[in-house]
């Protein structure tokens, strides 16, 4: 790990200067970092201990005479957090908490997640989203907020994943996709008489029942075809009495009672799964809507997808009444 001299990382070396309360206190909140942010690298910045990544300082500490310090490097970090202890002040850029107080790692994963998401925020020039754990899960070009140039994914042990381009938000170029031996195992080919729409999305004649939504299956290739298959089967399992339809297209499930509840849309990066009565489900979808009570789930290629969520939600939502915009 860079910073590290030899077994010591200069942020051990700064714990060891100090007095025996404070280091305990900091000794603890760098082991939790440590177990957050794996592949950070350690150093010294404003004479504090600091973990970046890419560059850019991620997390900091440092004890004080009556207080311990945490610095998420960025004032506009702390506004943003949701259930700060009521022992801990927030002051523009440091989080101060008194010695023998321990920041729990959900608020740590939280302020971690702020900055990360603050530093992918870029709308011209080079741009990096970021996992949870700060290893890099896409960099690649913006201009004027929208993709453009050459894009790389990678999966969470950070071998490439997939790379393509984009022209101004649209998918342009040759795509590929990689094994994790860097070997490509695929195109991102379309099959023959499908037209795919902004996203990816294939473009389907509007129809009632089950087989405009096997049109929309079929003309899915690669992961999406997977993940939109697998939610199809998952539905029929959990709605006896269910109604398919394909509109905008887009596959939408109803029941004849209850009307519409959930609607499917391909985006280039993920696949939107909306339900209409969102805002009524427990616990509520991740995703907000413009529309009133809808919240949405977004899958993504390498997202592990709870079965017994996605269930709950989906017979949840087929028991609300629901949307009957057509």
């Amino acid at each position: 790990m860079a910073g590290r001299v030899g077994a010591v990382s200069v942020i051990d070396e700064y714990l060891d200067t100090l007095p025996e309360s404070q280091r305990a206190t900091l000794t603890a909140l760098c082991h939790a970092l440590r177990e957050l942010l794996p592949g950070a690298e350690e150093r010294i910045s404003y004479a504090m201990p600091c973990f970046a990544v890419r560059g850019k300082a991620i997390a900091g500490f440092g004890g004080f005479k009556a207080h311990c310090s945490y610095f998420p490097h960025s004032g506009s970090v702390l506004p943003e957090v949701a259930g700060l202890p009521p022992w801990a002040d927030a002051q523009g850029g440091t989080l101060r908490f008194p010695i023998g107080r321990r920041l729990a790692k959900p608020l740590l994963r939280q302020l971690i997640r702020l900055r990360l998401d603050q530093i992918s925020a870029v709308t011209n020039g080079k741009r990096i989203e970021f996992f949870d754990d700060a290893t890099v899960k896409a960099e690649g070009s913006m201009k004027d907020g929208l993709l453009h140039g050459g894009w790389r994914w990678y999966r969470r042990d950070g071998s490439l994943l997939r790379t393509g381009g984009f022209l101004m938000g649209e998918q342009a170029g040759e795509w590929k996709t990689w094994d994790r031996s860097g070997n490509p195992v695929g195109l991102g080919e379309t099959r023959p008489g499908v037209v795919l729409l902004s996203g990816g999305n294939p473009q389907i004649a509007k129809g009632d029942g089950d087989p405009p939504v096997q049109a929309y299956l079929g003309a899915l290739t690669g992961w999406k075809h997977d993940v939109v298959a697998r939610l199809d089967a998952l539905i029929e399992q959990a709605v006896p009495d269910l109604t398919k339809a394909v509109r905008w297209n887009s596959p939408f499930y109803g029941t004849e009672e209850g009307g519409w509840f959930l609607g499917v849309h391909c985006l280039t990066r993920y696949v939107k799964v909306s339900f209409f009565a969102g805002t009524s489900l427990e616990p509520m979808p991740p995703v907000p809507s413009k529309v009133e009570g809808t919240r949405a789930l977004h899958l993504h290629e390498q997202d592990d997808v709870d079965d017994q969520l996605l269930l709950g939600w989906v017979r949840q939502a087929a028991d609300q009444p629901g949307w009957r915009g057509f």
